[in-house]
């Protein structure tokens, strides 16, 4: 099979079997605003999971103008569930320099890798958002493109290290046509997530059969090759302080950190290892260090996985007299903190480890909660 003849196989092929979804269009988008906020949605995450968000998202946010306006906070309720919070952050501060610096419209570049100039735009949203929304030629590689690339050359190292070998296969692949890059670009994510699967892959519906080495060689499931990483474990304590009306202490995660910019219920990490996983409970430290409370013991544990670890938090509880506390309020490792009802959580954006918690803890009240509540892996990262 020719060079020539498989981006006219692949642009056949969408046309007939490629997915409706609500950020595309035929040919290029005349919204780029669209684009982008769909591209870094899908960064990390499933198409079925992103649908839902996109369509909440852009009615509340219809244009760069009201996202920049928005609260960060605002922006963060609407990315609850969505993992990576950092590209909450990133939309927010680039909607606001788009507003300032290019009179609130997305900018057409003059090479895809200007884009890049733009908060949160690295290599591949620039190919992405140039492709679909403004028809130049540029490759959008990511899982699914690596993944088709390494079965059609039969990359046998793992795809990280022939980064610009997969980029060199990826431009020769793209259409004669300016015209259509932005289908072609689609198709290709689409036959990577439709067909060419990481397992069990449906090579007999593939329009890339006849010029792929790996279905040649019967051996499309042991590509591509990955560098497999054990992921480490961690282990600490999360506080539930309750006061006198039995409002719950919430705070506000510091900016650069983990899970930045979301409500939380103070927690400590305490060490790593197999401890967490085997149900240790030394003397829990205070999460303030001088705190006004008395501590119970451990009686519940969460457990979550993030994106390069497991984190094990064991749930103790505290009451206090909100006066009493107040003047902790005010110091700065409880800047933004406040005791919130629970009927009221509602309001503030958590993350799913902090929603694990709420879980434990309302459930305990009619006796209903596990021990350990696990759960699927959540992509959240650093």
């Amino acid at each position: 099979m020719a060079a020539c003849e498989f981006a006219p196989e692949l642009l056949k092929w969408y046309a007939e079997q490629g997915r409706e979804l609500p950020w595309r269009v035929k040919g290029p988008h005349p919204d780029p605003y669209a684009v982008w906020i769909s591209e870094i949605m899908l960064q990390q995450t499933p198409v079925v999971t992103v649908v839902p968000y996109f369509s909440r998202f852009m009615e509340r946010f219809p244009d760069i103008a009201t996202l920049a306006s928005a609260s960060v906070d605002d922006v963060l309720g609407y990315w609850q569930g969505l993992g990576y919070y950092r590209r909450a952050h990133h939309l927010h501060t680039c909607a606001q320099v788009l507003r300032d610096e290019h009179g609130g419209c997305f900018p057409k570049p003059l090479r895809p890798e200007e884009l890049r100039k733009l908060p949160g735009i690295g290599p591949y949203s620039s190919a992405s958002i140039a492709a679909l929304a403004f028809g130049m030629r540029a490759a959008a590689v990511d899982g699914n493109v690596a993944r088709i690339l390494s079965r059609l050359y039969c990359v046998d190292v793992p795809v990280s290290t022939v980064k610009d070998q997969m980029m060199s296969w990826a431009q020769d692949l793209l259409p004669v046509s300016d015209k259509d890059m932005a289908d072609y670009t689609s198709a290709i994510m689409d036959m990577g997530a439709m067909i060419c699967r990481p397992k069990s892959p449906g090579c007999s519906l593939c329009p890339w059969q006849r010029g792929c080495g790996a279905y040649r060689e019967g051996e499309c499931e042991r590509y591509p090759v990955t560098e497999r990483r054990e992921k480490k474990k961690r282990w600490g304590y999360v506080f539930w302080l309750e006061d006198e009306k039995g409002r719950v202490l919430v705070r506000r995660r510091v900016q650069g950190s983990l899970l930045s910019g979301l409500r939380e219920f103070p927690w400590v990490e305490v060490g790593s290892g197999d401890k967490a996983a085997c149900g240790a409970d030394p003397a829990v430290p205070d999460p303030g260090g001088d705190w006004p409370v008395c501590w119970q013991s451990a009686e519940h544990r969460v457990r979550h996985t993030f994106t390069h670890f497991h984190l094990t938090l064991h749930i103790v509880r505290g009451r206090v007299d909100s006066e009493v506390f107040a003047p902790w309020l005010e110091r700065g490792d409880l800047a933004e903190s406040g005791f919130v009802a629970v009927a009221d959580f509602g309001q503030y954006p958590f993350s799913r480890l902090m929603g694990k918690v709420i879980e434990a803890m309302t459930q305990e009240a009619s006796k209903q909660c596990p021990n350990i509540i696990l759960a699927k892996e959540d992509n959240i990262s650093p």
